[in-house]
């Protein structure tokens, strides 16, 4: 499957978008500017069939190649519903936070998250670990990773005390990550949103309150 999957990464990769990846992300690995959609296509010509162990092992190898496209395919692999949320999932998505180097291979792993803390929020109490991290993507993966726990029907105290911990953390990612997660939290409770930026407002960056207030009524 590894061998399968990346002759058709590298056939749909494009020279000149691989360029331009690899100055947007400031990234020093190998691309081949694969697009979402041709990696979606390349992992379902290369996968159909596969057990879920096979998925996870199939990840572990793309996760250890130099290459920012098997990055991003290994977390897109890990968040399908054929996945299962259980430990063996949790495990390995804790086991690589710590090697984290950019945004994008962070997102296109946060569905396999959300699932596995969605499936058992005690979970929750190792992202809490998290915030203290001396990775600053680690300590994004918090929110960016309980982004569901800002939606209606759900209790967002636990991560709204979170941010009010990161209030003063001044690294740029883990500012528009709150910001986000506050965006989220006022599309339907804006109250809450207020009175969090009137309790924490001046200690959090610009771009973490130009994303948190996106929602909240005009009138206010």
């Amino acid at each position: 499957m590894f061998d399968a999957l990346t002759a058709e990464m590298r056939r749909r990769g494009d020279p000149a978008r691989a360029a331009h990846d690899a100055v947007y992300m400031k990234s020093t690995w190998r691309h081949w500017g694969v697009t979402a959609p041709n990696m979606d296509a390349a992992i379902k010509a290369a996968t159909a069939g596969a057990a879920p162990a096979d998925l996870l092992a199939l990840a572990t190898r793309l996760w250890a190649e130099p290459v920012w496209d098997c990055r991003i395919v290994a977390g897109r692999i890990l968040s399908a519903p054929r996945v299962p949320a259980g430990d063996d999932l949790w495990r390995w998505i804790v086991a690589r936070l710590p090697e984290m180097d950019g945004w994008a291979v962070e997102d296109n792993l946060m569905k396999a998250a959300w699932k596995c803390l969605r499936a058992d929020p005690r979970r929750l109490d190792t992202v809490e670990t998290w915030l203290g991290h001396d990775s600053f993507w680690v300590r994004r993966a918090a929110f960016v990773y309980t982004l569901p726990w800002s939606r209606p029907g759900e209790d967002p105290d636990r991560m709204l005390a979170w941010a009010a911990r990161l209030a003063s953390d001044r690294e740029w990612f883990v500012q528009k990550a709150i910001g986000w997660w506050l965006r989220g939290l006022g599309r339907h409770d804006p109250a809450r949103v207020e009175a969090f930026l009137a309790a924490h407002g001046a200690a959090l960056k610009p771009v973490a309150v130009r994303e948190a207030v996106k929602y909240l009524p005009a009138r206010r």
